[in-house]
């Protein structure tokens, strides 16, 4: 199959978006398809080799012929809508994009345009298009790291680690959060904040921080490691990566409860991990449980089996996206 994902005017950036189109792409070629992503610059995504073919134009009428067109971001929708060939058009959302269109208007763009069928990285963007009668079809992208073996066991220890991703662009991502989760506990406990994110990132009143700018797989992974609690506080997620790879270590993730919260699709209470509606009561949820060992023990074995199994790898989820392009 010929698939085209349009980067036109949105690009590919080290981002978490950006790595679900390179590694889904990445996949599907090694699948043996033929995967272009057309982008109006250059590929500035450097976490991950680009195995699929990128090519820079300046319109959706110069790609390349195909078979299906895929929107990638807000920006690429109205594209593909008027892409006058007759292919196959769908649009991923893979994040629910306020910062780029409010809710109103791209609820009337999908309701408009229903030539582009819709996906979603996730269910809790889906059961927001359906109260507004829109239909569309989950496609996760699945996890690079469904191998990676355990490495937490919970047991005590005279320091304790958080981690969470620092992203300051978007108010949505509420960063600042962890820092307030660290200075609250910091209180009670012996604790050190591990984050990551695009950019330099300080905290000049925090002696015990660690901020890694753009890690790769394997920095990421050893940060995970070190981190006893992982905080994901963000509210417009279509999916977020870094909770379920974290997870898959068997480490334990306390999640926001909010509406458009992808980790809702994978974190439930109690359960795989827990959830709460502000900063303080995640902060809290530590103090409650740091020493219940038994209890962190066997939620981040759930956490772990439950990616695995219902998430699954990226090569399995493109498997199953092949078969909802061919219908």
């Amino acid at each position: 199959m010929k698939i085209v994902f349009n980067a036109i005017n949105c690009g590919l950036g080290n981002n978490g978006g950006s790595q679900t189109i390179v590694q889904s792409a990445n996949t599907l070629t090694k699948l043996g398809h033929d995967v272009t992503i057309v982008d109006s610059g250059r590929n500035q995504h450097t976490w991950h080799k680009l195995i699929a073919k990128h090519e820079q134009m300046k319109t959706l009428e110069q790609c390349p012929e195909c078979d299906v067109i895929i929107g990638t971001g807000i920006k690429t929708f109205k594209d593909v809508v008027e892409y006058n060939k007759n292919v196959k058009k769908y649009h991923w959302i893979r994040g629910w994009e306020t910062w780029q269109l409010s809710t109103p208007d791209m609820i009337t763009l999908f309701k408009n345009n229903p030539s582009v069928k819709l996906l979603t990285n996730g269910t809790s963007i889906q059961k927001l298009l359906k109260n507004y009668d829109i239909s569309s079809q989950i496609q996760l992208a699945g996890l690079d790291n469904c191998d990676v073996l355990s490495t937490h066991s919970y047991k005590k220890k005279s320091q304790l680690c958080i981690g969470g991703l620092i992203n300051l662009k978007h108010l949505t991502k509420n960063s600042e959060w962890l820092i307030k989760i660290h200075k609250y506990l910091s209180s009670f406990l012996d604790v050190k904040l591990y984050t990551f994110g695009m950019h330099e990132f300080k905290t000049p009143n925090i002696f015990f921080h660690s901020h890694i700018v753009n890690p790769n797989h394997k920095v990421k992974q050893s940060i995970y490691q070190k981190v006893d609690f992982w905080f994901a506080p963000s509210i417009n997620e279509g999916f977020h990566i870094p909770p379920a790879e974290y997870m898959l270590t068997g480490g334990v993730t306390i999640g926001v409860s909010a509406p458009l919260n992808g980790t809702k699709q994978y974190l439930f209470n109690n359960k795989t991990g827990f959830y709460k509606k502000s900063w303080k009561d995640m902060a809290e949820i530590v103090l409650q449980n740091h020493e219940n060992y038994n209890l962190l023990n066997e939620i981040g074995n759930n956490a772990q089996i439950y990616i695995k199994n219902k998430i699954g790898s990226r090569k399995q989820n493109m498997e199953k996206f092949i078969k909802i392009l061919e219908k």
